[in-house]
């Protein structure tokens, strides 16, 4: 597997880099110049890839700040999707981490949740990796997010109920991306440019996946320094990435407020319908692995 993990102002404390190391995983890191030296010197055990300017000069941040103001993490995005797809061809798909995940879980046989140790981590994303690389149409899955992973509980026993499905289609993943190398769709904005990405391809008959038996631990946004907390604010300040979202997808975004901070209720269900192309000569796995 090909790893790719971006980072800004946090050559002290990268959780990924520090969890990816501990399961053995080699992988990139991308970072800007003047930070290079840093990174190296704090995670000996990572190859830093340098940040081409071009990357940020060339991208549409649908906006007209241009540089005087940070440039968000698309930039970084597009700049991975690109050297993947140059150096890495016989690969059919590539990890893109951000650079803040500090746990990845899984669901037991019990239906209970467990943190993944390094070695089961490694299992976890080959088998997201291996049942990926079906599909020629899946531009990008994740696992779930850690917050929103809870046991499913039978609402007259309390007891855990099994999932039927090990994956649900066309919605939005976030932060831990299994992305399709061909899939020459790049990201744009300067807020949110991956849910515009996702909802780009999905506009173009591609489907998205999100792992329901597998996530990754990430603190919520803003609350850590370095990535783009300067760009956000603070955590109050994540609204007003809305304009971004209906700017590129009139009305598809609306703010709510959830777990004390504010979120996004987006409306994906015009693309519900879009559905899985298997590869013509791909090993079929079987989704109860995912179970």
């Amino acid at each position: 597997m090909v790893i790719y993990v971006l980072s800004r102002g946090r050559s002290s404390n990268a959780p990924t880099l520090e969890l990816l190391r501990d399961a053995g995983l080699k992988h990139y890191v991308v970072v800007e110049e003047d930070e290079a030296n840093a990174y190296r010197n704090a995670y000996p055990h990572s190859d830093v890839i340098v940040l081409d300017p071009a990357a940020k000069t060339n991208y549409d941040f649908m906006d007209s700040n241009g540089l005087r103001i940070g440039t968000g993490a698309g930039p970084v995005r597009n700049f991975i999707h690109q050297h993947a797809f140059d150096n890495h061809k016989n690969e059919p798909r590539y990890w893109m981490f951000d650079d803040d995940i500090d746990s990845f879980l899984g669901r037991g046989n019990n239906g209970k949740n467990k943190k993944l140790t390094p070695r089961e981590t490694v299992s976890a994303l080959n088998l997201m990796f291996r049942w990926c690389c079906q599909f020629e149409n899946l531009a990008i899955a994740a696992p779930t997010l850690s917050f929103v992973f809870m046991p499913q509980l039978n609402k007259k026993t309390g007891e855990v109920v099994k999932s039927k499905s090990p994956v649900t289609l066309n919605r939005s993943p976030i932060i831990a991306y299994c992305v399709d190398m061909n899939c020459r769709i790049m990201w744009r904005g300067r807020l949110n440019e991956d849910i515009i990405r996702n909802v780009d391809a999905m506009k173009r008959g591609y489907c998205t996946a999100t792992f329901r038996n597998f996530a990754f631990g990430s603190p919520p946004s803003c609350t850590n320094s370095g990535g783009n907390t300067d760009l956000y604010g603070t955590r109050s300040g994540v609204s007003k990435s809305l304009s971004y979202l209906n700017a590129a997808h009139p009305f598809i975004a609306t703010p709510i407020f959830k777990f004390n901070r504010v979120h996004f209720r987006l409306q994906l269900s015009k693309w519900k319908e879009n559905k899985l192309v298997r590869r013509k000569y791909a090993t079929k796995i079987n989704d109860s692995f995912l179970l």
